[in-house]
This record gives C-alpha cells, sequence and structure tokens, in this order.
C-alpha cells in the first residue's frame, strides 16, 4: 500500500493549472510511482495560505510520522485577505482588470481591498517583521519535518531574504534549514528560475504573457526534475546540477518576475 504524500504551494503544483491536460506527464505525478498523492495546490495563492491548509489539513491526523509534505514556497507578498479566494490573491497587485472569467462580487472585493494591499506594500512591505516573514515560514515547517516522514521545501520564486547576503544570524539560521536529514531538505534555488533559464523549450512570448506549460515546465524539464524530487523522498542524493545542465538564452530576474505570471 502506498503511502501519503501531500502537495501544498501554487500553480507550480496545482493539479488544474494550466487546465486539465495530460499532454504529458507534469513534474510532481513522478511522485505517484511511490505515494498516494493529496493535492492542495492553488495557482496565484501565497506561502501563509498553503501554511494554513497545511495546517487544517493535519489538525485531525492521529499519527503523521508516515505522511511526506512538498511544499511549494510561493510569493510573500501574496497575502491572504478575508472573502478573497486564494486564487486571485497574486492579483491584488496588478494594476488593470482581471484576466479570466471572474464573478462580480469577487471583482467588487478585489476593488475594495487594493488600497489596503498598496498601503501594505508601503507601510509592511519595508519593515523587519515583513524581511523575516518568509524565515519564519521555512522555519515552521523545519520544526514541523519532525512529525512527518519528510518535508521538502521549495522556492517558487526566490527571495532576496533568503540569500548569501545576509547578516551572520541569518546565516547561521540558513545553514541550519540547508542541512539536509532523513526529514529535511530545503532547496533554495527557484522554481522559476528551472523554469526560464534551463527549459529548451522556453519561448519568447513566455516572457510577456502567462506561462501555461504544464506546472510551467516542458516534458524533458518535467521529468528530470520529478525524478531528482522522487530521488529526495527516497532519501537519494537531490542533483540540483541535474537540472542545469541545458541552458537557453533567457535570464531569470528576480525584480521582473517577482510576481511571476501566475
Amino acid at each position: 500500500m502506498k503511502k501519503q504524500l501531500w502537495i501544498f504551494g501554487d500553480s507550480y503544483v496545482d493539479k488544474t493549472f494550466p487546465e486539465k491536460s495530460s499532454a504529458y506527464k507534469r513534474w510532481w505525478e513522478y511522485l505517484e510511482e511511490d505515494f498516494k498523492i493529496h493535492n492542495f495546490g492553488i495557482t496565484g495563492s501565497g506561502p501563509r495560505d498553503a501554511l494554513t491548509r497545511f495546517y487544517r489539513t493535519m489538525q485531525w491526523q492521529r499519527n503523521t510520522n508516515e505522511i511526506s509534505v512538498l511544499f511549494i514556497l510561493s510569493d510573500i507578498e501574496r497575502v491572504s485577505f478575508c472573502n478573497l479566494p486564494a486564487e486571485r490573491q497574486h492579483q491584488l497587485s496588478f494594476h488593470g482588470k482581471p484576466s479570466g472569467e471572474i464573478e462580480y462580487s469577487v471583482i467588487k472585493t478585489m476593488k475594495e481591498l487594493r488600497p489596503l494591499y498598496y498601503s501594505m506594500v508601503e507601510h509592511y512591505f519595508t519593515t523587519e517583521s515583513w524581511t523575516t516573514e518568509l524565515f519564519s515560514i521555512v522555519n515552521t515547517l523545519h520544526v514541523l519535518s519532525k512529525s512527518f516522514k519528510k518535508i521538502l521545501v521549495l522556492q517558487a520564486f526566490g527571495h532576496p531574504s533568503i540569500s548569501d547576503s545576509l547578516k551572520p544570524g541569518f546565516k547561521n539560521n540558513l545553514q541550519i534549514l540547508n542541512e539536509e536529514s532523513s526529514q529535511w531538505k530545503f532547496v533554495d534555488t527557484p522554481l522559476a528560475k528551472l523554469s526560464i533559464e534551463n527549459c529548451l523549450d522556453m519561448k519568447e512570448e513566455v516572457l510577456h504573457s502567462p506561462d501555461h506549460r504544464l506546472n510551467h515546465f516542458g516534458q524533458s524539464m518535467s521529468a528530470k526534475l520529478g525524478k531528482q524530487v522522487l530521488k529526495c523522498f527516497r532519501n537519494e542524493t537531490f542533483n540540483i546540477r541535474k537540472l542545469t545542465l541545458s541552458r537557453n538564452n533567457f535570464n531569470y530576474s528576480t525584480n521582473r518576475y517577482w510576481n511571476y505570471n501566475e
């Protein structure tokens, strides 16, 4: 009998994004070889929302020791407001009308919330509380990993606060997070960087419009990434170099892709 694997995150793991297509195998579907997957990914949602769904899922579990978790750390600027669906969080930062078919009540809510969001941009996103918030989420996951079979955390877009340009205390914290164990693995290479710089099927139009490749990777990279992640859950070596051997003409810019497409 296959053991459980829970998946949390944004469009990189949402089983309905960009559509229910079987053109090729999505990268996280390679984990079905070993696991019964429960996928809680929601396109456009942020890391706080994913952590909340994680807590909501585990609260009635008597024993999580045999459950594995794949957690995609999305854009910290995707904030959770009351009455706003998780999949619309990322669109608060857009100036224009949200794309797609959206209920009038949701559009109305977004219009009401945008002034609050931009107030947060001005008054909260520049504070120490905000710059350490992503660290707090990863540290929380690190502590929770002691109660699970294994937790693997992958960054969706990267974040300037989780980098090598940190003060000594944060560097010590990052060193602890980067220490792999049988129950914990944190990979700081952003999925968006792999998606843009190392996919040979990357096209120019992806830079200017939503990236509708199945969970943002082409067939070749989906297979490579999926197999590396599966190795990680089998407690074999996760080799990031295996994923960066291919190189195209497109560069990943942290600033430009902070709210990357979806």
